[in-house]
């Protein structure tokens, strides 16, 4: 098998904007900002002022609402995108499929966990399809047949540099989780995914949520929570390639969010969220610290939210969207999340302002700013033209 060269493990969150948060339990919360370059390192710590304004904005991306999938994209700020999701009849076409979408420096790539149907002789399994969006020509395109990735129902979908990883997910019909993960070179997309043996986890993971970080070794791929594995936490070391099992989470979860966060200048991992046990929506928060690999309390959230998103956005952690209530949404039992919460000192505030639909299962993307404005030159254009 081919072997990726962990050199070209060009992580793109190394050369933007990094927010990170300070925060006093007991009182307000400062910020910081580092701007991390090839050559040069330059911190900037400023308390109870504004941060300045990114280079980089968040986009929120699929998902599904009140009226099916959601094709609207919106920045995590509240402002509408004139960037429509993946093609809407590809999301409808066999049902209810699972979107993420990444950015790898040059364009959107979105992949489907596939979808499975039950037939007279048994279930049948279809695997994923994938679209990229081109930022030079404005629109997405299917990457075609031999492109897609298996069947992997709860699986999560992870970049590093320019390579992508399916993590883990399930199948239908046994129920059973998935140890396996499949890489996606988009350099070479026409070599479609592939399964590499060497990053197989030591056990099956779906319903899980994974995220990049520098750890102690290196480039790190952390791995928390998931359907019968709630408290389990596991990290893959790129450099020394194999897995390791961290502390457990000290509040069991799935279908939860999580994202890297630097807390007072130390890197960690923020879990939020999700299903734990009989809850179906947990109000639970908690945070990994990397260095000395203790999970740490956090305030819980005025609302129960799964299927959400964690993020740091202008040096706020903020917590948008998800599902509250039961199984399924708008119809007495769920209901799709609009809100978003801030945390400011010891507590989560819900924010005034709100997504402008309530989503779940959608992607936080953070992509340059002057791609949003290049995008909206382009169709002003294509109006007059």
């Amino acid at each position: 098998e081919e072997e990726e060269n962990i050199e070209d493990f060009e992580d793109l969150d190394s050369i933007a904007v990094d927010s990170s948060v300070i925060i006093n339990l007991s009182g307000d919360t400062s910020t910081t900002t580092t701007t991390t370059t090839t050559s040069t390192t330059s911190t900037t710590t400023t308390t109870a002022s504004p941060p300045p304004r990114s280079v980089y904005v968040t986009l929120l991306i699929g998902g599904y609402g009140p009226s099916g999938a959601v094709t609207s994209v919106e920045t995590l700020g509240g402002q509408r995108v004139d960037l429509r999701s993946p093609p809407s009849a590809a999301i409808y076409a066999f049902g209810r499929q699972v979107y993420q979408t990444v950015y790898t420096g040059r364009s959107l790539y979105s992949c489907s966990t596939g979808y499975a149907l039950l037939s007279p002789y048994g279930w049948i399994y279809r695997p994923g399809q994938c679209f990229y969006y081109s930022f030079l020509l404005g629109s997405w395109r299917q990457l075609g047949n031999l492109l897609h990735q298996s069947y992997r129902l709860g699986s999560s979908l992870t970049r590093v540099g320019r390579y992508l990883f399916s993590v883990g997910g399930r199948r239908e019909r046994s129920g059973r989780s998935l140890r396996s993960v499949e890489v996606l070179d988009t350099s070479k997309p026409r070599k479609g995914w592939r399964k590499d043996r060497k990053l197989n986890l030591p056990v099956g993971v779906s319903e899980h949520c994974s995220v990049i970080v520098k750890g102690l070794t290196g480039r790190e791929l952390v791995v928390t929570g998931g359907e019968g594995r709630e408290r389990r936490v596991l990290k893959y070391s790129f450099s020394l390639r194999r897995w390791y099992s961290l502390n457990e989470m000290k509040y069991g979860r799935r279908q939860h969010a999580c994202s890297k966060v630097t807390l007072n200048g130390r890197p960690g991992v923020i879990v939020s969220g999700g299903i734990h046990g009989e809850e179906m929506n947990s109000t639970s928060v908690e945070w990994l610290d990397l260095q000395s690999g203790q999970w740490i309390s956090f305030p819980s959230f005025n609302q129960g939210r799964r299927n959400h998103a964690i993020a740091v956005e202008a040096g706020r952690l903020i917590a948008v969207g998800g599902m509250d209530g039961g199984a399924d949404g708008e119809d007495g039992r769920g209901k799709y999340l609009r809100s978003k919460e801030v945390l400011k000192g010891s507590r989560w505030e819900l924010m005034s302002e709100e997504l402008d639909e309530g989503r779940e299962g959608f992607s936080l993307v953070r992509i340059p700013r002057s791609l949003i404005h290049k995008s909206r030159r382009r169709n002003q254009r294509k109006k007059t033209s």
